[in-house]
């Protein structure tokens, strides 16, 4: 399966469905999450600290824990 393809079929996921694959070592999957919530995690970061690069970098820092602590989230 190429590659293109691959990244065809995780777009397809909703959020849970990518939290499973990423706690299954998908990386490619959290790498969706990150491309959904990207924009608005910068937006909410630079509205409370008005700083374009800083909000950036705290976005980052979201991510890299989320990805960090993705085992502890849980589902009803």
């Amino acid at each position: 399966m190429n590659i293109f393809k691959k990244r065809m079929e995780i777009v397809d996921y909703n959020d849970a469905a990518l939290v499973m694959a990423s706690l299954g070592g998908n990386r490619a999957a959290f790498s969706e999450i990150v491309t959904r919530y990207q924009n608005l995690l910068c937006s909410l970061a630079y509205s409370s600290v008005g700083d374009l690069k800083h909000s950036e970098d705290i976005a980052q820092e979201a991510f890299v824990e989320a990805w960090k602590k993705l085992d502890t989230l849980f589902f009803r």
